[in-house]
């Protein structure tokens, strides 16, 4: 009785040379994701709170717009990024940068180290979801 185990390279070979591509493309789809939920976790406003006394306060939404996210390949790697535009809402970091939050702020605007902390588990799922799929593709 004979056992024979035979490997053909030529396929493997294949995938193992088209992985370094995929992987790129997995990091990069894995960035828009992260970045996407990111942008709208720090876009999402606290509950309005009833005007106690004072005028009510309208809304202007100016800070909602002032986030934006980029994504870009570097020598390194991909860097997705969640920033506030200081020229449009140039107090955003008195409101929810986490080092910089006015006493005021506390406990009702969400910072941006609380979204990062909150999101993580999520981020990695992402990222760990697209090079998977990458892997067996």
């Amino acid at each position: 009785m004979d056992i024979r185990v035979e490997l053909e390279m030529g396929e493997a070979m294949r995938r193992l040379s088209t992985m370094p591509r995929r992987l790129s493309g997995a990091l990069m789809e894995g960035a828009e994701d992260a970045t996407t939920l990111a942008l709208r976790e720090m876009r999402t406003y606290p509950r309005e709170r009833p005007a106690r006394g004072r005028a009510p306060y309208r809304r202007t939404r100016t800070l909602e717009r002032s986030w934006f996210r980029q994504v870009r390949r570097t020598s390194n790697g991909v860097v997705g990024e969640v920033l506030s535009n200081g020229q449009i809402a140039p107090y955003n970091i008195w409101v929810q940068h986490a080092r910089y939050q006015a006493a005021v702020h506390v406990g009702v605007w969400q910072t941006d180290a609380q979204v990062a902390e909150r999101i993580q588990p999520q981020v990695v799922e992402m990222f760990t979801r697209r090079i998977q799929i990458a892997a067996n593709g």
